[in-house]
Parts: C-alpha cells; sequence; structure tokens
C-alpha cells in the first residue's frame, strides 16, 4: 500500500463506527484489523451496533469489549435498517471525523489513517475507500460486476473535478458535524449521506490510496435481489431530493462516452470479460424493473434479506 504522504491525523481525533447483522463469520476480523492493524490510540472510541442479530455476533463483540475498553457494544434487539444503526453510531459519536465500516469487509492495515489523512488533504467531506473485489473469479456473475464496477469508477475518478461524485459504502472517513440524524425509511443511506455532504459544500470523493476488501454476489437471485433494492433505493432518493443520486447508473446516463472509453480501457486488459459483461447487464435490467414494481406496490427494502453470497465464510 502506497504511504500518504500527507500530515497523518491523530487517531484520537476520530471514532470508528462498526455496523453489523449476523457476521458470527466476519466480525472478528473486522475487529482485529481495527484495533490491532490502523494505529489507534488508546482513546479512540469503537462503536459496534450489533442490529437484531440473531447469531453468535453480539456474544464475539462482547469477548473483545471484555479486553479491549476501547469497544463500545450498542445492542438492538431488532433489526431497523441501517440509518437506525448508524444513528446509534452519531448519538455517541463526539470527534470531528467519523470511520463508517461495513461488518462484512477485510480492512487493509493503516487504511483507518490513511483515509482521514486523505480527507484533510483534500479538504473533503467525505472520503470512501476503492473497494477490492475478493471472490472476483468465482464464477462469470463476480466477475462480470467486477467488470462493471472497474469501469464506472475508473469514470468516476475522470468526473471528480467536474461533478458531484459518489462513493463506495464499505469504508468511508466522513466529518461527522455534516451529518445529522438519518431518516430511517432511506434505503440507500449511503446516498444520502453523499448528498447531505454536497448540500454542505463538501466534496465527496473515492479514495485513489485506500482499498477495502469486499465479496459481490455470486447467484443469480443474489445479483438481483442485492440491485433490486439499489435501484429502489435510487428512485426513493429521488422522491425525496427531486434529483437523481450521484450513482454509477447516473454516471452511466450523465456520461455515457464517458463509460465507453472506460469500457475500451478495461477490455484491453481483459478482452474475455467481453461475453461475461453483457449477462449481467441483463440481469441488471431484469432488477432495475423489479425496483420498478417494489416502488409502486410500496415494497419495504429498509430490512431486506441478506445476500448470503456477499458474506464471508467462517
Amino acid at each position: 500500500m502506497t504511504p500518504v504522504t500527507a500530515q497523518q491525523h491523530g487517531s484520537g481525533d476520530l471514532t470508528i463506527g462498526i455496523y453489523a447483522h449476523n457476521e458470527e463469520a466476519n466480525i472478528s476480523h473486522v475487529l482485529e484489523e481495527v484495533l490491532k492493524k490502523q494505529g489507534l490510540s488508546e482513546e479512540t472510541r469503537v462503536i459496534v451496533v450489533c442490529s437484531g442479530c440473531t447469531d453468535s455476533t453480539v456474544p464475539v463483540v462482547q469477548r473483545f469489549a471484555a479486553h479491549d475498553r476501547r469497544i463500545d457494544l450498542v445492542i438492538e434487539p431488532e433489526r431497523l435498517g441501517i440509518g437506525s444503526a448508524i444513528n446509534r453510531i452519531l448519538e455517541r459519536c463526539t470527534t470531528d471525523l467519523l470511520i463508517l465500516i461495513e461488518a462484512d469487509t477485510r480492512l487493509y492495515e493503516g487504511a483507518v489513517r490513511q483515509l482521514a489523512a486523505e480527507l484533510e488533504e483534500n479538504k473533503a467531506g467525505l472520503v470512501g475507500a476503492w473497494p477490492v473485489i475478493e471472490n472476483e473469479d468465482n464464477g462469470w456473475i463476480p466477475r462480470g460486476l467486477a467488470f462493471v464496477r472497474r469501469v464506472l469508477l475508473r469514470s468516476l475518478f475522470n468526473l471528480r473535478s467536474l461533478y458531484q461524485t459518489y462513493s463506495n459504502s464499505e469504508l468511508v472517513c466522513i466529518r461527522r458535524r455534516l451529518i445529522n440524524r438519518l431518516p430511517t425509511q432511506i434505503v440507500n443511506v449511503e446516498t444520502y449521506v453523499d448528498l447531505c455532504v454536497h448540500k454542505a459544500g463538501y466534496p465527496v470523493l473515492p479514495s485513489r490510496r485506500v482499498r477495502v476488501l469486499i465479496r459481490l454476489p455470486e447467484t443469480v437471485s443474489d445479483y438481483v435481489a442485492q440491485r433490486r433494492r439499489i435501484y429502489y433505493g435510487h428512485m426513493q432518493i429521488r422522491e425525496v431530493f427531486c434529483r437523481y443520486a450521484s450513482s454509477m447508473e447516473g454516471i452511466v446516463s450523465r456520461e455515457p462516452w464517458l463509460v465507453f472509453r472506460s469500457v475500451v480501457q478495461e477490455l484491453r486488459i481483459k478482452p474475455r470479460l467481453m461475453m461475461e459483461m453483457w449477462p449481467v447487464l441483463f440481469l441488471d435490467l431484469l432488477a432495475y424493473l423489479g425496483a420498478c414494481l417494489d416502488l409502486v406496490r410500496h415494497v419495504d427494502h429498509v430490512t431486506w434479506k441478506m445476500v448470503s453470497t456477499t458474506k464471508w465464510l467462517p
């Protein structure tokens, strides 16, 4: 990992927020990586919200908390969605900077401090880590989806000085004062937060240095379910803000020729992905049509069904 050349931000000036639902297979890895590999001070608060967990996630966090006073465990008996979980973190955060981490990710060493430093040097309101796909080679669905994500992220870097951009939600650093209580009915919480930061006059940027390891859906049903919820969330944001979200889908509609050039650049690296891209785009179309139907029928996606193939194995 390339080190950040800007002055490192003191870890005592930030809070870590982790939100989890039934992450017994991965929460211990996340906590180990946060507590031992990020260079955090003994004063850094690590708030872990376990939302409606029915597995052993809570006991795992309790074992860590018994040996590390930095952990502040918050238990939501009922699963109320990501917005509610983040609100619990916001209520307890007293520092200028807040690091939000999804519990189904894996962190690289030093990622937290590097992300905070990058936010400060760019005078940004929010910076999101670049996702690295762990299971990209586990079938045509994750390979095709990983290709699409790389194309759109490549386009995003070219757009970041011209337009309002967006961040990925897996690992972000945000200025706490820019966000108040989140509406719990919002599905795409990360998009709502991005728009709030833009409204406050700060840029939202994808990181050029910091990486985070994630998994993508591997089956047709998991892929369509995840994308259907995301599309529904974008439509919901449109109704709330009367504008489309700054998102991957927005890039395609706003700058199609830039996206086309990014596709060509990616295909020069891996030409064989041309054949796997089209089936994924077809599934995306099905997911979009399903989201349109859900919007008409007022389907609730706030507490969605877990996408099993995106989860880490024990």
